[in-house]
């Protein structure tokens, strides 16, 4: 989950977090994760990184 837009991230974030079924991850991304983690994702991220916009990531897993 990746998102530039604040207020968006303080509703998805408590709710991914709070999901029975879904563990976060300690580290955006990981092994199998085909984007780089620390790097701009699209080239709207990197325009609104220029812009001084926030940058909201985390990587939650379905656990069985």
């Amino acid at each position: 989950m990746a998102t530039d837009h604040d207020d968006y991230w303080t509703v998805i974030e408590p709710l991914l977090d709070g999901t029975t079924g879904l563990q976060r991850q300690p580290i955006f991304g990981g092994p199998a994760f085909p984007l780089p983690a620390e790097g701009a994702l699209t080239n709207f991220e990197a325009k609104y990184e220029v812009e001084g916009r926030s940058r909201h990531r985390g990587t939650w897993r379905r656990v069985v």
